[in-house]
């Protein structure tokens, strides 16, 4: 969400677009290597309800914590 200087994995992974949203909810479209793409919709995870944001890119594995699966 906030990159650090020098940070280019939004640049050559997901063409310079950063997921604006904390909570997703969110489908694993693709695994390669230490990368997991993913489909997702943003998600007020205190009121329980999607938000009308999407994204689509690439995410490290170690940058995941999942919540709760459903």
């Amino acid at each position: 969400m906030n990159p650090p200087e020098g940070f280019t994995l939004h640049v050559n992974w997901n063409k310079n677009i950063i997921p604006k949203d904390k909570h997703m909810k969110c489908e694993v479209t693709e695994i390669m290597g230490k990368m997991i793409k993913i489909n997702g919709v943003g998600f007020d995870f205190i009121n329980k309800k999607d938000l009308n944001t999407t994204w689509e890119g690439w995410i490290p594995k170690k940058s995941i914590l999942l919540l709760k699966e459903i």
